[in-house]
């Protein structure tokens, strides 16, 4: 705890506020700002009809709030939408530094119990013996977020249970561990083929010259026509890139 409670002095407009310490109750316990909308994976399910109007804005401001904790030497530790909070202005803020620690911390100050969630886990991660949070697992997570808030499902969704009461906690972390490098691959692949489409958008969508203007409009009225067609279809290009995948 009082680890935690050190990341949250670290005053950010994307982190969380923390008012205080109470001792009122049976255990000690942190009293932080009110979230209206609770946390973002609901959030998002109750607009379902208009996922897209928040999407965007939850993933930036959550980008915003994980650098400033990485430039302040903090890595979260447990990065997904159950963990992000929504205030009524919609904004949303990082919170949950239960596995989190500073940097500069021993690997033997780290509690090697807490693997954080599997379905967000590096793959590194799920290695046995290893245990230790990163900047660099940090921000594998938050591609699992993005993934998770873009298509809904938690990522690895098909498979229903972390856990598999048959299962080894060998097996269990070999499996998942499959499934995250499986999962990666298929991003990469996805990532060049939407630069590649990018960079094709870029090319049609140069700032054409008098003449060429001149040139669409007396030759063809399909000319200008596909141009506005490309110049609108643009913005959804994220939408065709994640029901790729």
């Amino acid at each position: 705890m009082v680890l935690e409670l050190s990341c949250w002095l670290l005053a950010h407009e994307r982190v969380i506020h923390l008012y205080g310490v109470t001792s009122k109750y049976a255990a000690p316990g942190l009293v932080f700002d009110w979230a209206e909308n609770g946390n973002g994976m609901d959030y998002i399910r109750e607009l379902l009809e208009h996922p897209q109007k928040v999407q965007v804005p939850i993933i930036r401001d959550i980008a915003d709030g994980l650098k400033f904790i990485h430039d302040e030497g903090v890595v979260h530790g447990d990065l997904k939408a159950a963990n992000i909070l929504i205030h009524v202005d919609n904004r949303a803020v990082l919170a949950d530094f239960g596995l989190s620690r500073f940097a500069r911390d021993h690997p033997s100050d780290y509690n090697p119990a807490c693997l954080g969630s599997l379905r967000w886990c590096a793959p590194e991660l799920q290695n046995e013996g290893q245990t230790r949070a990163t900047f660099e697992s940090d921000m594998f997570a938050f591609g699992m977020l993005c993934l998770e808030v873009c298509l809904l499902p938690a990522p690895l969704f098909s498979m229903l249970h972390e856990t598999d009461a048959t299962d080894t906690p060998s097996c269990t972390l070999a499996r998942f561990r499959t499934s995250s490098l499986q999962l990666t691959r298929r991003l990469w692949h996805s990532s060049g083929r939407a630069c590649r489409l990018l960079t094709c958008r870029r090319r049609v969508l140069r700032t054409p010259t008098a003449h060429q203007w001149h040139k669409a409009c007396g030759t063809s009225c399909m000319s200008a026509g596909h141009l506005s067609l490309v110049g609108a279809l643009v913005p959804m290009l994220w939408q065709v890139i994640w029901m790729s995948l």
